[in-house]
């Protein structure tokens, strides 16, 4: 048996990895990066890759842009590399918080030259006044032009 390349290592305890994802290249270095979640204690984790393979510790830590949300809405149980949404070359991820207390909502994080920045570019929420736990499941349907999205809410009976 072979023991692994790399061993990732979050700052926080929680459920580590409950959430993965291939992230695309974010950085525009030419090497993959990767998105990993621990949703008990809120928080998205960015390792970025490199010519030795993946770094073991986080490049950045996301968290939840929202004042008044908690830890029980569950960001960062869906993370999803999205491709090239803005067009300039680097790849984007999205963070979901489909638990929210406005129904749910996706945030947009543009890759840039140094990894993910802390804010989201966009916040997606749903389109009528409950969206059923909006951001259950994202996925990047591209390629095209620039990567296409598509979210999910579940249906939940009154």
């Amino acid at each position: 048996m072979s023991s692994p390349a790399v061993t990732l290592i979050p700052p926080m305890g929680g459920d580590f990895a409950q959430s993965v994802a291939g992230a695309g290249d974010i950085n525009g270095d030419g090497y993959g990066d990767v998105l990993a979640a621990s949703v008990s204690v809120g928080l998205a984790y960015v390792y970025l890759g490199g010519s030795s393979g993946l770094s073991a510790s986080p490049a950045a830590t996301l968290m939840d842009p929202t004042p008044t949300s908690t830890v029980s809405d569950d960001f960062g149980v869906v993370v999803t590399g999205v491709g090239d949404v803005n067009g300039d070359g680097l790849a984007d991820v999205t963070v979901s918080v489909p638990a929210a207390t406005t129904g749910g909502r996706v945030y947009l994080y543009l890759g840039n030259m140094t990894g993910l920045g802390s804010v989201p570019a966009a916040s997606l929420g749903p389109p009528g006044a409950n969206g059923d736990s909006f951001g259950s499941s994202v996925a990047n349907v591209g390629p095209t032009r620039s990567s296409t999205g598509l979210v999910r809410s579940r249906t939940v009976s009154p």
